[in-house]
């Protein structure tokens, strides 16, 4: 299992997909973080549940989570390294466990990133997350839901 997980993570860390696709996520959510935090200034709402509107937009990442997992599998199929993969192994079934535990992996830095460029954005415009045990449990929510989209 080892040579497998390590054999998809060079192909993981071989293109440049990854990163562009993560970058965009998180523009994306920087942007629907401040229009967020323009439209809690509009409403009038509390400090607390305009962070709370704010860091929600975090759930943005899993979107790029699963864009990520889905550009990761296109590609070994659209550069042929997947032939190698199943041919090389001797159970198909380690060849896709090894590729959803990569997957999962990439999802967790994706989700962490979306929780704090989401938190940021709600610092940054006057809004700062009190955490209490709700907020806690939403920004670990991000991050596990980021990670399970990946696979």
């Amino acid at each position: 299992m080892e040579n497998e997980l390590a054999s998809d993570f060079r192909k993981l860390l071989a293109g440049r997909d990854l990163l562009y696709t993560v970058a965009t996520g998180l523009a994306l959510i920087v942007m629907a973080g401040f229009g967020t935090l323009q439209k809690v200034a509009d409403q009038g709402r509390t400090a607390a549940e305009a962070a709370e509107a704010i860091v929600r937009q975090g759930f943005v990442g899993l979107l790029f989570a699963t864009i990520a997992g889905a550009l990761l599998v296109t590609g070994e199929y659209r550069h042929r390294t997947w032939t190698r993969a199943y041919l090389t192994t001797l159970r198909r079934g380690r060849a896709l466990a090894a590729t959803a535990v990569v997957f999962f992996l990439v999802g967790i830095p994706v989700g962490v990133l979306s929780a704090l460029a989401s938190t940021l954005v709600a610092v940054f415009g006057g809004h700062p997350p009190t955490y209490t045990t709700d907020m806690v449990r939403l920004t670990v929510m991000i991050v596990a839901v980021s990670a399970l989209a990946g696979p």
